[in-house]
């Protein structure tokens, strides 16, 4: 079977076992191709603009300098900026420009952007009004102005069925249950391994359609002396197929009922 070779683009015959692997003639063209010397597309230097051949893995990397001089002048040398905040002109670095930073003439400037993207909300304990960050804010969380609101608050509604320890033990206990995963699987495998809302097949999580909380809440009402976690596990509600839904970790998180967001019972 014919090849061309990849540096002098002569034909060579090889054993069609290698034709995936084949691809110089000789070893002098192996050779040349491994010192640099591989005839590529040329590639413009970003400092001095002088065009020079690098080798493929080089451009996979993605090689911009001729050589360490214009590397050292390209990631040291100061370039002039407007600052997002004050709009006051400074200096700063091509790698950091690259790295996605130098947007900022100062610390103080960069924490005095971040608080005009600040909202106020009212706790939900104790109703004291407090700022959190607008992005934090949208994606449902920042509800309590302290831990310890947020702990009253998943407390408060479960000293009526027993305490929040009782609900603890009792969702622990189901979730390390051979029979529970036994159910994730069940759902999984119905889903075909793949996130129902936006069809990525990796960081795959069931979500339950009517949450854990709610079935445990729901449980210890009707059955306020029976609190045992064999007692417990005979809810078929918990073994419905149904009930759960395949979803990748991101589409789980914009769920109403995904953790701190479904305290609420």
């Amino acid at each position: 079977m014919e090849i061309v070779c990849q540096v002098c683009k002569k034909k060579f015959r090889v054993t069609p076992n290698r034709t995936k692997k084949a691809k110089f003639c000789s070893r002098k063209c192996y050779g040349i191709s491994t010192t640099g010397k591989f005839i590529v597309p040329r590639i413009s230097c970003i400092v001095c603009k002088k065009d020079f051949y690098a080798r493929p893995s080089w451009i996979n990397d993605g090689a911009r300098y001729c050589s360490k001089v214009c590397f050292g002048i390209g990631t040291r040398t100061s370039f002039a900026r407007s600052c997002k905040n004050c709009g006051v002109e400074f200096l700063t670095f091509q790698a950091r420009i690259d790295q996605g930073n130098g947007k900022y003439c100062s610390m103080t400037c960069h924490q005095q952007w971040q608080r005009k993207k600040r909202v106020l909300k009212a706790c939900k304990t104790c109703s004291k009004t407090y700022e959190v960050a607008e992005a934090y804010a949208a994606k449902g969380y920042g509800n309590f102005c302290s831990s310890k609101c947020y702990g009253v608050s998943i407390s408060l509604p479960w000293e009526k069925v027993g305490g929040i320890k009782l609900f603890r033990r009792l969702n622990a206990g189901v979730r390390r249950k051979y029979e529970y995963q036994k159910w994730k699987q069940a759902v999984l495998v119905r889903d075909e391994k793949t996130c129902q809302h936006c069809g990525s097949k990796k960081n795959l999580q069931v979500h339950h359609r009517k949450p854990m909380k709610k079935i445990i809440y729901e449980y210890l009402e009707r059955y306020p002396g029976k609190n045992s976690l064999d007692h417990f596990m005979e809810e078929k509600i918990l073994w419905r197929i149904s009930n759960g839904l395949t979803l990748c970790r991101s589409c789980h998180c914009k769920t109403d009922s995904y953790g701190c967001k479904g305290n609420n019972i």
